[in-house]
């Protein structure tokens, strides 16, 4: 029996030492073969089969994130690749990533390392990949997904069906967020000022979300439409709606100005609140200031002079805006053309 039994850890070192000698080799021949080809200015079918094969293997070998994002930065910015090779190496990742994406035994580290590897590459080819990543069940990987198409904006909206995709995907994306740091950046990739009839129902969509999520249950100002109001404040953008378009948008930003004035009256908030809601207050005012809406309240003229100590004087300046909901005194919106119901309930 002892004799047996030596022979069969024998046999399984022997076996366990060829199949990792066979691995390796298969490993070191795909490194090669990158190698080989980073020069050539046409990568064919099979070419582009071999690197979707090293990214595979990458995947299933990861070591560590550090690791693993230098190994594709070695790769994708070798000083002899072509442009060619580029393209094809970032194609291929995104693609590799996205069927990957929603795998099960896709580890949440490996997850994130492959994000991130998008991220780095900042190419329009790994559109497929950040698109499929804004659906991971995991809060970093959106994040970094988010972030990748903030980064490739300026491509995206140069390709039609591209941008149409984008879009697409971050509205099913914004819809079933529930962290506000990513729906943050979601809010920013979505910013196109030069694309303001493509994304607008997408930003009233959210909008809503998010009012609805917040006259339920969220009594804490989060943040993240200061994202959303960076882009009706770039110059321009409010100047392009019409009249029924800027209606809709003074419907969403009064409900969202008195909720945060209201909030901003609590007496005990923290300090990192208190800044989330100051600048939201201050984008909200802009914007309906850019609407030239007449005798308004000035709630940035408050919060400069003292802040939240003059906490009470601020949400009778936003109620200047939408109206007193226990006076019913009303304020500038509340009349035509823009007809917000008194208080923004």
């Amino acid at each position: 029996m002892l004799k047996a039994a030596t022979r069969c850890v024998a046999w399984f070192s022997l076996s366990l030492a060829v199949s990792t000698g066979i691995a390796r080799g298969q490993d070191v021949s795909l490194d090669d073969a990158l190698d080989a080809m980073r020069q050539r200015t046409e990568i064919g079918a099979s070419d582009q089969a071999t690197i979707a094969d090293w990214v595979k293997k990458r995947m299933n070998m990861f070591s560590g994130f550090t690791t693993f994002r230098e190994r594709f930065k070695a790769r994708y910015t070798h000083e002899r690749n072509s442009q060619t090779f580029r393209v094809q190496f970032a194609t291929q990742t995104a693609q590799v990533a996205a069927q990957r994406f929603a795998s099960p035994d896709l580890t949440p580290e490996t997850a994130l390392s492959v994000a991130q590897v998008l991220v780095d590459m900042n190419a329009a080819e790994t559109l497929p990949g950040l698109l499929a990543g804004l659906e991971s069940s995991d809060a970093g990987v959106r994040y970094l997904c988010a972030k990748g198409l903030i980064g490739i904006k300026s491509a995206v909206a140069g390709d039609g069906t591209g941008l149409n995709q984008t879009i697409q995907a971050l509205r099913k994306a914004g819809l079933a967020e529930s962290d506000p740091v990513v729906l943050g950046r979601i809010y920013e990739a979505l910013d196109h000022p030069d694309q303001v009839a493509a994304v607008f129902d997408t930003y009233l969509a959210l909008f809503d979300g998010r009012l609805t999520v917040r006259r339920g249950q969220a009594a804490v100002a989060d943040g993240a439409e200061i994202y959303a109001y960076e882009f009706f404040r770039t110059p321009g953008v409010v100047g392009s709606l019409n009249a029924e378009q800027k209606s809709q948008v003074v419907a969403r930003i009064a409900v969202f100005l008195r909720m945060d004035a209201q909030r901003y009256n609590t007496a005990d908030l923290r300090f990192a609140e208190i800044d989330k809601i100051e600048r939201m207050l201050d984008g909200a005012e802009e914007i309906l200031v850019g609407l030239a809406v007449p005798n308004g309240g000035n709630i940035r003229s408050q919060l400069v002079a003292s802040g939240h100590q003059n906490r009470a004087a601020v949400l009778q300046e936003a109620y200047k805006w939408v109206g007193d909901p226990v006076t019913s005194q009303p304020g500038a919106l509340n009349g035509a053309p823009w007809n917000v119901p008194i208080g923004a309930p």
